[in-house]
């Protein structure tokens, strides 16, 4: 009776990656693009949502996700070889998640969640990650009586425990 909605997802993909390169040939200002196949990927993971109905007012949300991607072969290019095979696949965080809690009265309205992004690696060689970090969202608004306009203030990414740029070795 409480439960608004929920949700659970696993997944399982492959896929082949396709590397996209540019680079101007030497001299000009010619530019050539190119694709490289990267090989096979192999994606398997779980997702989970669950959302109350309100109580009093207020909702809570919770969200969190499990992957493990790998890529499945070493990364060939003409006659050379990079050992990739069985690595973790760029850009695929172990885990995610997000806790939110929502209020409204009618009149009143907010929310403010917190997300969570594990390490992720930035090269194919798994030697350089992007380390894991929070951020959070807000909202805050009002319904004016008698009217179905309202007036919001959003504010996005309120706290940031590491700076996503920052690429550390491994």
């Amino acid at each position: 009776d409480g439960i608004r909605d929920y949700k659970v997802t696993g997944v399982q993909t492959c896929a082949l990656p396709i590397l996209s390169s540019q680079a101007y040939i030497p001299g000009t200002t010619t530019l050539v693009s190119s694709s490289l196949d990267a090989g096979g990927q192999t994606s398997n993971g779980v997702e989970a949502e669950l959302g109350l109905r309100p109580w009093h007012h207020f909702s809570p949300y919770l969200s969190g996700q499990y992957l493990h991607a790998t890529i499945d072969n070493d990364f060939r290019v003409g006659n050379d070889a990079l050992p990739t095979a069985g690595r973790t696949a760029v850009q695929s965080p172990k885990f995610t998640g997000t806790v939110a809690l929502a209020y409204d009265d009618g009149r009143l309205f907010g929310n403010i969640s917190l997300h969570y992004i594990d390490t992720q690696y930035s090269t194919f060689m798994n030697d350089q990650s992007i380390p894991a970090y929070f951020t959070s969202d807000m909202t805050l608004g009002m319904r004016l009586r008698g009217d179905r306009k309202s007036t919001r203030l959003n504010s996005s990414h309120l706290v940031i425990s590491y700076a996503v740029f920052c690429l550390k070795k491994k």
